[in-house]
C-alpha cells in the first residue's frame, strides 16, 4: 500500500510516527500536487492544519478527489481537533484523526489495511449513514522520545522559511 501525506504550507505533519511496516509515504513540494496523485494510486491522501489554511487544505482535498479519486481522504490537525463537525459538514473528508494524531493514525491506516472497521481505532471522527461518529479519545502519548523522529523529506522547508514573513531578520 502506499499513502502520501500532504501539508505543503508550512513543515506540517509528517507520517514518521504513524506509518504502519510496509506502507510507504511521500509529500511532494513545489506545487507537484495535482502531478503526484495522478502519477501513482494512492490508498490514503492525509492533510491537517489550523483554520487559517482553510482553502489551502480544501484545495489538497479536492485535488485528492479530483486526481485519485480511489483514495480515502484523512484530516487531522487543529482544523480536525477544534471542530469536527464543522470540518465533516464542509469538506469532502472519509476520516478525521482528533487530538495527538499519532496513535489514531497509526491505528486507522492498520484498520484500513486489515479490510476492519476503523469505528474500533481511538481519536477518530468519520460520518456513517449521515451521522458524525466519533471514536474514544486515544490515550496521549507519554513518552513523546518514544516516537519516532518526523521524516521532513519533500518539505522544501528552505523554500517555506523564504515564504514565511515572519522568518525574515
Amino acid at each position: 500500500m502506499a499513502t502520501l501525506n500532504l501539508n505543503h504550507y508550512g513543515p506540517g505533519w509528517r507520517p514518521g510516527a504513524a506509518v504502519p511496516e510496509g506502507w510507504s509515504s511521500s509529500a511532494p513540494g513545489g506545487g507537484r500536487l495535482r502531478e503526484a496523485l495522478s502519477s501513482e494510486a494512492f490508498d490514503v491522501v492525509a492533510t491537517g492544519g489550523l483554520f487559517t489554511y482553510y482553502a489551502q487544505i480544501r484545495a489538497v482535498i479536492s485535488a485528492a478527489r479530483s486526481e485519485s479519486p480511489g483514495s480515502k481522504v484523512v484530516l487531522g490537525g487543529a482544523i480536525a481537533s477544534a471542530d469536527p463537525d464543522f470540518a465533516l459538514e464542509s469538506l469532502a473528508l472519509d476520516y478525521m484523526v482528533l487530538g495527538e494524531g499519532e496513535r489514531p493514525m497509526e491505528g486507522l491506516l492498520k484498520a484500513l489495511a486489515a479490510g476492519k472497521d476503523p469505528a474500533g481505532v481511538p481519536g477518530l471522527a468519520f460520518k456513517r449513514s449521515g451521522s458524525i461518529l466519533r471514536t474514544p479519545p486515544g490515550e496521549p502519548v507519554a513518552d513523546l522520545d518514544s516516537l519516532p523522529w518526523p521524516d521532513y523529506e519533500g518539505f522544501e522547508f528552505d523554500r517555506s522559511v523564504e515564504r514565511n514573513i515572519f522568518a525574515k531578520d
